[in-house]
């Protein structure tokens, strides 16, 4: 609001009642945000709040939205991360559990990179707040990128079984369609690769490079995975070459 005030006198374009009429409205808001505990006037209202979900205050985080300031927030830098985005980086559940419940809240908020919520959840592996996402109806699946490649990254097991147990597409393709297998893979994660083989995932796909899970193995020698993934690609080839009766 102050921001407001100046560059309208700046370049006077505020009549004397409308500038009345401005301080008005700043004042009244101060005087609403004065009443919660710890209110530092000297800092935007907005940093502070964006701070109590840092921190994990859901009695904070509260009182702001109580006094007006929106579930939708985002960090003013890049990749402009929502307040839902900060809580699920944080692992700051019992702020999720307070922005959740607010009838405003976007669950499915994407951040400049694309990313929502569950995804940021999956890449740390904070699976309490993931649970809570998911319950409040956050979409496992997406185009792109999706919380499975994230999780199968950075191996995270349990976060990838309950992304799965929530109808997970396990084959997903990212832009260049590299899928969380290839993911796992790269990443030299040998129980989330075994996994992902056992739910189903096709070791055969192939991104838009041409590579294959296998190579993405081979690529970060990982001579073990590599293998593994060879011998599962000879079977599948091989049950394949079978006609249908006997497979």
């Amino acid at each position: 609001m102050t921001q407001v005030r100046q560059s309208l006198i700046k370049h006077g374009l505020v009549s004397v009642c409308l500038l009345a009429v401005l301080i008005g409205a700043e004042a009244r808001a101060q005087s609403v945000f004065s009443k919660i505990a710890g209110f530092l006037p000297n800092i935007p209202a907005e940093m502070q709040l964006i701070n109590a979900v840092k921190r994990d205050d859901a009695v904070a985080t509260q009182a702001f939205l109580d006094a007006g300031l929106s579930p939708t927030l985002a960090e003013p830098l890049a990749p402009h991360y929502t307040l839902l985005h900060l809580a699920a980086w944080e692992n700051a559940e019992k702020v999720a559990t307070v922005l959740l419940k607010h009838p405003k809240i976007l669950v499915e908020a994407s951040s400049q990179l694309g990313e929502t919520p569950l995804m940021i959840a999956a890449l740390k592996g904070h699976l309490g707040i993931a649970r809570q996402l998911i319950v409040a109806g956050a979409y496992p699946n997406k185009t792109g990128w999706t919380p499975l490649h994230y999780a199968a990254t950075m191996g995270h097991i349990e976060m990838m079984r309950l992304l799965l147990e929530a109808h997970a597409y396990i084959d997903a393709e990212s832009p260049n369609k590299t899928t969380p297998l290839m993911m796992a893979a790269r990443s030299k994660n040998i129980l989330a690769v075994k996994l992902l083989l056992d739910e189903g995932a096709d070791v055969q796909l192939k991104n838009e490079q041409g590579l294959t899970a296998i190579d993405f193995a081979d690529r970060s020698e990982a001579k073990d995975i590599a293998d593994g993934l060879r011998e599962r690609a000879k079977k599948l080839a091989e049950r394949q070459a079978k006609p249908a009766w006997l497979r």
